[in-house]
């Protein structure tokens, strides 16, 4: 008797706990999209006329070595003068203390 009056009450406990349920657990879903300003990826800007990425793209290893190489040369070339640039700080094989 004592194990069907348990079995009963928490059939009861339950039932009235998800009775008063009618609203879904947590935070609602959106229906739309979620508007945030800037422009869409759509509206990006139209490239150059006469535009090939094949252009930009180096076909070769010695073409990007050579496209590399002349960044790094402007970069440089850009710096002002008495710059200078020192690496003794960063660890090299074998010596990473």
């Amino acid at each position: 008797m004592r194990y069907a009056a348990r079995v009963l009450s928490c059939l009861v406990l339950v039932a009235g706990m998800t009775a008063g349920c009618d609203n879904p657990l947590g935070p609602s879903v959106p229906t739309g999209a979620t508007d945030i300003e800037g422009p869409n990826v759509e509206t990006a800007p139209p490239a150059p006329p006469n535009w090939d990425p094949k252009d930009v793209v180096p076909q070769t290893q010695q073409q990007s070595q050579e496209i590399l190489q002349g960044h790094l040369m402007r970069t440089l070339r850009e710096l002002p003068a008495g710059t200078e640039l020192d690496a003794t700080r960063y660890g090299s094989a074998g010596h990473n203390r």
